[in-house]
Order: structure tokens, then sequence, then C-alpha cells
């Protein structure tokens, strides 16, 4: 009764429905637990998996270059604790020249990130993450469960994800029968980055639909 709407965006029934189905997805699956890379090639490799090729070649709008600054500007104030190197470090971070496409933005974002966790994430986070994976399951119960509700159901899925494939997401979507919506969109798995503004746009509607059908309860 508290719930009055549902949106999944990249997910699937159960962990078996990620295995890869091509080429490309099996080798970038490999790379991502096999490969001992430095910061720079994990972050390249972590754009490969989850943004579309085309969105990381854009260029970035004016907005994103500010924020971009900002960022930088933040973390040299931080790095010099108010010492008297802070104005140099300031005026040289300044005049760099920004990076031009969302490829070279995001991997600075992605190894600042990397550095401040000494460039690893932690066992207990990674080993948490691969229990959450490996026990990921709805089970039939929980689908004929789902089946009876009332309220809308929305699953988003990007037509380039290589880490869930919509293939999965859309198997789950049927077995769902009429109680749901599915949506596709050209984006990779970081879909509600990539395309934020209409998965944005699908969510509030979907929202919006299921406070109307409670207000006619």
């Amino acid at each position: 009764d508290m719930v009055d709407s549902l949106t999944l965006i990249a997910t699937c029934r159960r962990f078996v429905d990620l295995w890869p189905r091509s080429f490309k997805s099996l080798s970038l699956f490999l790379n991502m637990f096999l490969s001992p890379l430095d910061a720079e090639g994990r972050a390249l490799l972590d754009l490969k998996c989850h943004f579309t090729q085309d969105y990381l070649e854009e260029t970035l709008t004016e907005d994103e270059v500010a924020s971009e600054q900002g960022a930088k500007l933040t973390e040299v104030n931080v790095d010099v604790m108010g010492s008297g190197e802070e104005k140099g470090g300031v005026q040289q971070q300044r005049q760099q020249q920004l990076p031009l496409t969302r490829r070279e933005s995001l991997k600075r974002e992605y190894m600042r990130k990397a550095s401040m966790k000494n460039n690893h994430q932690p066992d207990h986070g990674f080993k948490g993450q691969m229990n959450a994976c490996r026990c990921h399951f709805v089970s039939m119960e929980e689908i004929e469960s789902l089946r009876e509700t009332d309220f809308p159901f929305l699953m988003i899925h990007g037509t380039q994800d290589y880490i869930i494939p919509w293939q999965a997401g859309q198997k789950f979507f049927l077995m769902l029968k009429n109680r749901s919506k599915f949506m596709l969109l050209h984006g990779a798995h970081f879909l509600s980055r990539e395309r934020t503004g209409e998965v944005v746009t699908a969510v509030l509607q979907q929202i919006f639909e299921g406070w109307n059908l409670t207000k006619k309860r």
C-alpha cells in the first residue's frame, strides 16, 4: 500500500542473465575482473564499459566546462591547505587547457576519485558488490506478487549496455506481462547520466501516473 509506482533502470531478473552475448561484451567482462590496471587504465576501461563511444566524444558545454574548472580549483585549494603555494597553484590551474570531450573530463573525474581512495576499492566493498551480484535473484513468487499489483511499473534500458544487456531487461519485463512498460534508449549502463533528461522525464511521468492511480483508489 505504500508504493505508488516503481521504476527500474538497467536491471535484470538474475545474475545468470548477465552472461555476455557477444565477443565485445565478453572481452569487457573479463577485463573488468582480470586486468591489473593503474588508475588511468581503470578509468578508461570503466568509461568504455559504462558509456557509449559517441557520448564520450561529445564536446563539453560551457556549463560543464565551468563545473570542471570549479572542481579542479577546489581540489587545488584542498591540497595546498592554505599554504603560500595556493595562489600560484590556482593561477596555474586556471591557465591549463580544459578537456574538450566528455571522455577526457570523465577520465580526470575517475582518476581524481581513485586517487582519493588510494587507487583501489576497499576489499570489503568489492566483496559486497560480488555478493550482491551472486545473490541477486527475483523468485517466481515475487514476480507473481508484482503481477498482482496495480501501480505503474517502468523498466528503462540502454541499447548499448554491455554490463546488463537490454535483452535481459526485456526478458524480465515480459515475465511481468501487462503490469509494466519497457523503454529502450540509446545509451550504455550509466544511462541515467548519459540520457539524464529523458530518464528524469520518464520517471516523473511514472510518479505522477502512480499518484493519480492512488487518488482514484
